[in-house]
């Protein structure tokens, strides 16, 4: 008997879908609240509201590749009980603490890009075949390529520098 992927409803139940929806409502709130910073011509430094924006489009291009993922997954929904819900943000907490407390070390790009692969690695479930690991590496020093192209080169701002990197 072939099973057929679950109704709309059911699979904007998986984590995945629930992150993915979160992080759009996150990105659609930064960017309406920065709208309303003062605007700035950029020989004078550019406007405040500029980064934040930039930040929610990039957040909120990525969720959208998030949901459709989430939508596209067969299978039952996947929804973590609320032990495992409290247990993911109390790891993303550390990882953020984690990267506050190795940048002076690594610098923004190693510590964004370590930052970065373990928060997907997580969304994906700490998957351990070779090709998805190299595509989680791949696509965290993607962007934080961008995200460091977009400070560092577009914008002039200068972004920490470790001892490593």
């Amino acid at each position: 008997m072939q099973r057929s992927l679950p109704g709309p409803w059911d699979r904007l139940l998986r984590a995945q879908s629930l992150a993915a929806l979160v992080f759009i409502a996150i990105s659609i709130y930064v960017y309406a609240e920065s709208r309303g910073f003062p605007n700035v011509p950029w020989r004078a430094g550019g406007s405040p509201g500029f980064y934040p924006q930039m930040l929610a489009g990039m957040l909120a291009v990525l969720a959208v590749f998030l949901l459709i993922e989430g939508l596209n997954t067969p299978g039952t929904p996947i929804l973590p009980d609320r032990s495992k819900w409290l247990l993911y943000l109390y790891v993303v907490a550390c990882l953020i603490l984690m990267v506050v407390w190795m940048l002076p070390y690594l610098g923004f790009r190693a510590a964004a890009a370590v930052f970065l692969f373990l928060v997907m690695w997580g969304i994906e479930g700490w998957p351990r075949q070779g090709r998805k690991l190299l595509g989680l590496v791949f696509f965290a020093v993607l962007i934080m390529l961008a995200v460091y192209a977009a400070f560092a080169m577009v914008a002039n701002v200068r972004l920490p520098r470790g001892v490593i990197f």
